[in-house]
């Protein structure tokens, strides 16, 4: 039989994350990512937190040097993307404040880029 109950993880970082209101979480990205709903705004990796973050929020970390911008392939920076690395340089209420702040980023509805509609050609009569 099953448990029902899954066991907590062992990441305090993980486990502050799933605390949030409607957060999943799977392993990807080489650690555990966690989607507000459908969208991807953290993952907890063994070296570092990646977290997208709106952009004052991350120019300021960046500002302060506690972080760096996250490169998914190296020598190109993501511009919404950064990496907090382990041991987390920052106070844990900060730390809390910036996981929220990156939660409810993601979370914003962010309007789909329009679509162009194409003119049907009709065949002309020869």
């Amino acid at each position: 039989m099953p448990n029902p109950r899954p066991r907590p993880p062992r990441d305090p970082l993980l486990a502050a994350l799933l605390l949030l209101p409607r957060v999943r979480a799977r392993r990807m990205l080489g650690g555990v990512a966690c989607f507000a709903g459908t969208r991807l705004f953290a993952v907890s990796r063994t070296d570092a937190l990646v977290l997208r973050l709106p952009a004052t929020e991350r120019e300021a970390l960046l500002a302060r040097g506690v972080a760096r911008p996250f490169e998914l392939e190296p020598e190109t920076p993501s511009a919404e993307w950064l990496e907090l690395p382990r041991p987390i340089p920052v106070p844990r209420h900060e730390l809390l404040r910036t996981i929220e702040a990156a939660w409810a980023h993601a979370r914003i509805r962010r309007r789909p880029p329009a679509m162009r509609r194409r003119r049907r050609v009709r065949a002309r009569p020869e």
